[in-house]
């Protein structure tokens, strides 16, 4: 701050100015950074146009590369759905279990999914890291 005598009333003014250049430099310094990001983006070169010989390698082109988020088929979610074999009947010509589709809210959240692997996963350790027990779990995932 430059002024070291203030005249009673005229602080207010100088609290006014000192918070405008503030802002002022603020606003410079945004202004620069946003120069500095356009000119970058302008010095990366786009990609070459890449042409593919075969649909085998533009199908491994598109699985190792431009792996984004995969997409999931919502029936498939956990829980939701199950395959019910009848095992009443004796007399069934047929061994095709039918398929049971729960509703999306009749399904457990992925959530509580995760939360139930990993209280599962630390019960498991735990039994398993027992220097007395016989026991030996194993845990395979479907």
């Amino acid at each position: 701050m430059e002024h070291t005598h203030l005249v009673k009333g005229l602080d207010f003014a100088l609290l006014q100015k000192v918070r405008a250049e503030i802002t002022s430099k603020e606003k410079e310094e945004e202004d620069m950074m946003e120069k500095v990001q356009k000119e970058a983006k302008k010095d990366v070169e786009p990609e070459e146009k890449i042409e593919f010989k075969t649909r085998l390698g533009r199908n491994i082109y598109r699985v190792v590369f431009r792996s984004g988020l995969v997409e999931r088929n919502e029936l498939f979610l956990p829980g939701r759905m199950a395959y019910v074999v009848d095992l009443d009947d004796e007399f069934t010509d047929t061994d095709i279990p039918t398929t049971l589709i729960r509703s999306k809210a009749d399904c457990p959240s992925m959530e509580f999914i995760r939360v139930i692997a990993a209280l599962t996963s630390v019960a498991l350790r735990s039994v398993s890291a027992r220097p007395n027990c016989d026991v030996t779990l194993h845990c395979s995932r479907v």
